[in-house]
């Protein structure tokens, strides 16, 4: 399933080929958020780390509710390669897939200003 860098439904996404599981929803979000979405949008308000984030932001207060865990070292994480059929190291976490632009310019538009526009103002 393709992953929206600017939408859920639109252009562009990236094909990460990615398979995430987990019995906590906030982490399994975290982690998705961390090391598949933000490496591949590079967009700002990805980034589960930024406390200015809405992604930060609403990932702890899932967990302030009792949704699930919000801190990493309290998640036991565990990322298998098929490719090279072994178990990743913490720094092999990111996956980064191909990006796919598709032909309308709106949304094409809409990543550049979300992954750029911070610089203008």
């Amino acid at each position: 399933m393709p992953i929206g860098l600017a939408s859920r439904i639109d252009k562009p996404v990236v094909q990460t080929r990615a398979v995430l599981a987990s019995t906590d929803p906030v982490a399994l979000d975290y982690h998705s958020a961390k090391y598949i979405l933000y490496p591949n949008s590079g967009i700002k308000f990805h980034n589960p780390d930024d406390e200015e984030s809405p992604t930060h932001q609403y990932l702890k207060a899932c967990d302030r509710h009792g949704g699930g865990t919000f801190d990493e070292e309290r998640v036991a994480i565990e990322s298998y390669d098929f490719k090279s059929d072994k178990l990743q190291n913490d720094s092999q976490l990111a996956v980064i897939g191909p990006k796919e632009w598709g032909s309308k310019p709106k949304a094409i538009l809409k990543y550049l200003v979300l992954r750029y526009g911070s610089f203008l103002i």
